[in-house]
C-alpha cells in the first residue's frame, strides 16, 4: 500500500484549486473531509488500451462510458446493496441512496444522496465501492499518482468539491491496477475506487439528509477493449526444475525395475 502526500504533475493543480474555491463558497455544513487517500495495487488487471482523450467522461458514440460500473453499499449493520449504473439515467439507486454524474468526469462532481428510507435496521452507510466489472466495463479510474499510460493524459484523483451535509470523514483507497497488454502498470489508472466513512462526531456514517459531492476521473477502454485479470505466466525456473526432479524420479524407477 503507497501513502500519497502529494500528487505527480499529471494532476490539474488549476482544477483542484477552482474545486477548492467551490467548495468554501458552496458548503452549507461543517462536514466532509479526507483523512487519508492511499493507493494500493491489488490484483493487477489488463486491457488492450484506451481512447484518445479517454478521460472526456460524456458519452461517447453513444454508449455512457460508466458503463460496467457496479456500486456496493455497506451499511453500519454490516448489509451489502449491489447495484449496476444505469446509462439510461447517469445513476445507480439502492435503498435509499443515489449516486449520479453527468458530463466530463475529470471536472463533473458526482453526488451521493439520501434519497429515502435506509433497510431497516442500517441507520447508515459504512462504505461505497466502486467497481468496474471485468469484461463489461466501458472505463477504470483516472488519478494524478503514479506514471502515465498512453491515452490517459490529466487525471483527477477523488477530491470533495461543492456542497457537503453530514457529519462523516472520508478515508480512500484505489485498488487493483490496470496496465495495458504487454506493459508493466504505472499506478496512475485502477479498477477499484473505495470510500469508507469515518466518524468526527457520534454519528460518523453517511446518514438521513446527508450529501457528499466529489470528483473522481475516469478513462474510457478502447473500442472493443476488454477489461480482464492479468494472468500470470509461470516461472521457467521453476518449471524446469519440476520437469528435473520428475525425470530423475523416472530414472530411479527404471533402474530399480532393472534390478
Amino acid at each position: 500500500m503507497t501513502y500519497h502526500t502529494t500528487s505527480k504533475l499529471k494532476l490539474n493543480v488549476m482544477l483542484i484549486a477552482g474545486f477548492c474555491a467551490v467548495t468554501a463558497a458552496a458548503n452549507v455544513h461543517a462536514a466532509g473531509t479526507i483523512n487519508s487517500l492511499v493507493t494500493t495495487p491489488g490484483t493487477t488487471y489488463e486491457t488492450t488500451g484506451l481512447q484518445i482523450n479517454s478521460d472526456l467522461g460524456v458519452p461517447v458514440l453513444g454508449t455512457d462510458m460508466n458503463a460496467g460500473l457496479q456500486v456496493n453499499v455497506q451499511f453500519l449493520n454490516g448489509m451489502i446493496e449491489s447495484v449496476n449504473w444505469d446509462p439510461s439515467t447517469g445513476s445507480a439507486s439502492g435503498t435509499g441512496w443515489q449516486l449520479a454524474t453527468t458530463g466530463d468526469t475529470l471536472v463533473t462532481p458526482w453526488i451521493l444522496r439520501q434519497v429515502g428510507s435506509f433497510p431497516t435496521g442500517a441507520p447508515g452507510i459504512d462504505s461505497m465501492q466502486l467497481e468496474f466489472l471485468s469484461g463489461s466495463a466501458n472505463a477504470v479510474w483516472d488519478t494524478g499518482f503514479g506514471g502515465n499510460t498512453p491515452n490517459s493524459n490529466a487525471g483527477t484523483t477523488f477530491a470533495l468539491a461543492g456542497s457537503q451535509l453530514g457529519s462523516w470523514d472520508v478515508d480512500v483507497t484505489y485498488r487493483d491496477e490496470i496496465a495495458l497488454q504487454g506493459t508493466a502498470a504505472q499506478g496512475d489508472i485502477f479498477r477499484e475506487l473505495r470510500i469508507d466513512f469515518v466518524g468526527n462526531s457520534s454519528i460518523g456514517v453517511f446518514d438521513i439528509g446527508d450529501q457528499m459531492a466529489f470528483v473522481a476521473d475516469t478513462d474510457l477502454l478502447m473500442a472493443g477493449a476488454v477489461l480482464s485479470e492479468q494472468s500470470v505466466p509461470e516461472p521457467t525456473g521453476i518449471v524446469l526444475a519440476i520437469s528435473a526432479v520428475a525425470a530423475c524420479g523416472w530414472n530411479f524407477r527404471q533402474r530399480k525395475q532393472k534390478v
